[in-house]
């Protein structure tokens, strides 16, 4: 069963560097507002760090400077308000947060969020890593 914190975000629409709920996230404008929101957890924009949510390449660079700098990479299972980093198009590019055993809310261009098992065909072989902020026990 999906937490019921987790409905207020499934259905947000998608919006390249998108940092508004109300009008719309990218895949880190999700991450951001969730661990705002449900984990008092500020982390930053990082939106000036791209042009649009189409530029992997650019967002693979920044994902690789900055991850680093105030995440830890989990060791051993990934637990709620963790950030899941994986690949699409062979680059390290697309992020979600860990809601529960298995599942990550996220958001891709062209869809809303939505909450997707992390062992379906289409992601199980895209997981690099789990993250933990600092600032989350």
């Amino acid at each position: 069963m999906i937490p019921t914190w987790v409905r207020r975000w499934v259905g947000i629409p998608f919006a390249s560097r998108g940092r508004d709920p109300g009008k719309g996230l990218d895949c880190w404008g999700l991450v951001r507002a969730v661990l705002a929101d449900h984990w008092q957890v500020e982390v930053p924009s990082y939106d000036e760090g791209y042009h649009t949510a189409a530029d992997s390449r650019e967002i693979a660079r920044l994902v690789a400077g900055e991850l680093p700098l105030a995440w830890r990479p989990v060791e051993g299972l990934p637990k709620p308000g963790d950030v899941a980093l994986l690949r699409v198009r062979g680059l390290a590019c697309h992020v979600g947060i860990v809601v529960e055993a298995g599942r990550l809310l996220h958001t891709l261009p062209g869809h809303e969020a939505a909450v997707d098992r992390l062992d379906s065909p289409l992601w199980a072989r895209r997981v690099l890593g789990y993250y933990r902020h600092e600032a989350l026990p």
